[in-house]
């Protein structure tokens, strides 16, 4: 044959082989990517004591059980401990910069605000499992990548009034820490009881940690008070409890009626009172609380195998809501959208 069709014979069986080379290359690459996990990378924010930093890992674990995501899991790569709004926020920053997808947190209401403009600014969602102040959402500035898996204090107001419309007290006392849920709480159940024709013969307010207690109780002593809501933190529960005790305040004819109020969630780690002193304080008291979790369902129970949640992390359910949220979203965008973690990090949206 001649050199021509020889050419023509060489090229062809060249752009075969250069085919087959191609296919082969992107098969072993298919085989590798499907062999490797690829993180997607979440920061946490969580309050001073750390206890959903401890349990986050078991949560997150349990997430990439319910919600696998072909190659992928969830992953916290970093964590802060923190009530602080300029520590929250310069923790959310450095991570957007670094590439995260996301944040879980910030715990408090109060740091939420600032966070929030950041949030917006570099498009990056953030999920609070316990920032339940109704006036984050309320606000004159919307933070549009903000969202939340708790309740929020004005639909815990309405049940405050409802126990208390249900027993008749009439006349009660509120006295509350200045901390941003318990101020918008407060404002909540008392717009709640006008409305029921409840009457709040005295309003007080305390600085957490330092705030006098003593003096308030007094003054609701004094007038006869014998109804009173405390809306306060878990830890500041025993110290206005131990005030009440050394006013003789304890027991018949009063009733304390709080979203905390219960014995072991007052048990606060560091506090001199005996669990027995702290069950005679509690014996009377009422709940009203949206925050245990169902210690029946299969989430709870494998968080827990030994036992129901311990005061420190009451959230438990929020929180796995908000990693399990995060892992919707994201299985979406890489399964339906098909898209990739670097096209995510550039949209910077989680819809």
């Amino acid at each position: 044959f001649s050199p021509t069709i020889h050419k023509q014979q060489l090229m062809q069986h060249l752009h075969v082989l250069h085919i087959f080379f191609i296919f082969f290359f992107a098969l072993l690459t298919r085989v590798k990517c499907d062999g490797n996990i690829t993180d997607l990378p979440l920061i946490m924010v969580d309050q001073d004591s750390g206890g959903y930093t401890a349990l986050a890992p078991r949560v997150v674990e349990l997430v990439n059980k319910y919600v696998p995501i072909p190659n992928y899991k969830l992953t916290i790569t970093n964590s802060l401990n923190s009530s602080r709004s300029s520590d929250a926020n310069k923790f959310f920053l450095s991570a957007i910069r670094n590439g995260t997808l996301g944040m879980v947190g910030p715990y408090f209401s109060d740091q939420v605000k600032l966070v929030g403009m950041t949030s917006t600014s570099f498009v990056t969602p953030f999920i609070s499992y316990g920032a339940n102040s109704p006036s984050i959402t309320e606000e004159p500035i919307v933070y549009p990548y903000f969202f939340r898996t708790c309740t929020t204090g004005k639909a815990h107001g309405a049940g405050f009034v409802a126990l208390l419309k249900y027993y008749k007290w009439n006349n009660i006392g509120i006295l509350a820490s200045t901390v941003e849920f318990a101020l918008s709480f407060s404002n909540y159940i008392v717009k709640y009881a006008s409305a029921n024709d409840i009457a709040i013969q005295q309003l007080s307010y305390f600085t957490e940690n330092t705030g006098n207690v003593t003096i308030p109780l007094l003054r609701m002593r004094e007038i006869g008070i014998r109804i009173i809501v405390l809306i306060s933190t878990p830890p500041q529960l025993p110290r206005i409890l131990t005030a009440a005790s050394q006013l003789n305040m304890i027991g018949d004819p009063y009733v304390y009626v709080s979203s905390l109020l219960t014995q072991n969630e007052i048990s606060v780690p560091g506090t001199t009172i005996q669990n027995d002193t702290l069950a005679s304080y509690v014996q009377g008291s009422f709940t009203v609380s949206t925050t245990s979790p169902d210690t029946k369902t299969t989430v709870v129970k494998e968080l827990f195998p030994n036992g129901d949640p311990s005061p420190s992390v009451v959230y438990a359910s929020y929180l796995f809501n908000s990693f399990y949220a995060y892992a919707i979203a994201l299985r979406k965008l890489i399964v339906r959208d098909n898209l990739t973690i670097d096209q995510i990090r550039g949209i910077r949206l989680i819809n």
